[in-house]
């Protein structure tokens, strides 16, 4: 499978010049045995993109190298099919939500609201003090901050009409309270 390519003539243009000068306008170096090309793909294939995506996942877990990273997840099941969940990661002492649904056909009856106090209980157990949840959605902010969130960050517009809002919640009152 081959992705669609779109060059354009300054990328050739430094290759080129970078090809023949070498870095930084000296002679190339006689060891170097591959070509650099830049390209900009539409249609980029996936495992391209999961070199990146990993690269960055590498190198960011390297910097957190006294991590205590642990995935977390809460399931609700009717008939052995996943209905509603919520699923994240806790580290350094807070809970980060990575996803909370709640299929179509039931929401509206508070499983999403009960996923998020259960994912919420099971960090402050972990010895988690907070929790962040971020979201897209109006009305979720509200939702979340209606659970006892507090917005921290918001970025109007942040793709279309959507604001991005990062909220957090002290996890500490929800294990005493039980709540």
């Amino acid at each position: 499978h081959l992705a669609p390519l779109v060059s354009c003539t300054a990328c050739i243009s430094e290759a080129k010049t970078r090809t023949d000068q070498g870095a930084h306008g000296r002679a190339p170096d006689s060891s170097a045995v591959m070509s650099r090309i830049w390209s900009i793909e539409i249609d980029a294939i996936a495992s391209d993109l999961t070199i990146i995506r990993d690269g960055v996942f590498t190198f960011g877990r390297s910097q957190a190298f006294d991590s205590d990273s642990q995935p977390i997840a809460c399931f609700l099941r009717e008939a052995d099919i996943v209905i509603a969940g919520a699923t994240g990661r806790t580290e350094y002492r807070r809970l980060f939500v990575n996803y909370l649904w709640v299929q179509e056909t039931v929401r509206g009856q508070g499983l999403g609201t009960e996923a998020l106090r259960r994912i919420e209980l099971a960090a402050a157990e972990r010895g988690c003090q907070d929790a962040l949840i971020e979201t897209l959605d109006d009305g979720n902010a509200a939702l979340y901050q209606a659970l006892g969130y507090r917005s921290v960050a918001t970025i109007p517009r942040y793709v279309g009409r959507f604001t991005r809002h990062i909220m957090v919640k002290p996890l500490a009152r929800t294990i005493h309270e039980g709540t």
